[in-house]
């Protein structure tokens, strides 16, 4: 097996992990989910470490065009923060108040 299979599959199950994270991440008590939003933050960072380990080894060795390559310096990282924004808007209280509010209104939890 290659190190890009490899670094693949282990980014693939990194990206389970968050998802499923990201998922379930409101299903406790405020310590629990603390606690996730912790981890979904690390294994965000750990996921976007992999994507850019993923894209340096497919340019090194040589199966990225050069543009595609650029792109990715330049997108890399914006798209990492998007990811921990998105992470950071998914934890926040407001935005479970504002769902709750617009579309079960009459849900008072």
């Amino acid at each position: 097996m290659t190190l890009l299979a490899v670094l693949l599959l282990v980014t693939t199950l990194a990206y389970v992990g968050v998802v499923g994270n990201l998922a379930t991440m409101h299903n406790s008590d405020p310590a629990g989910n603390a606690l996730s939003q912790a981890f979904a933050v690390f294994l965000t960072i750990g996921l976007w470490i992999l994507l850019a380990r993923l894209s340096l080894s497919a340019g090194l060795k040589g199966d990225m065009p050069r543009w595609a390559a650029g792109t990715a310096v330049l997108l890399g990282p914006a798209s990492g923060a998007a990811a921990l924004a998105a992470v950071q808007l998914l934890s926040d209280n407001l935005y479970k108040q504002t769902c709750r509010s617009r579309f079960r209104p009459w849900c008072r939890c």
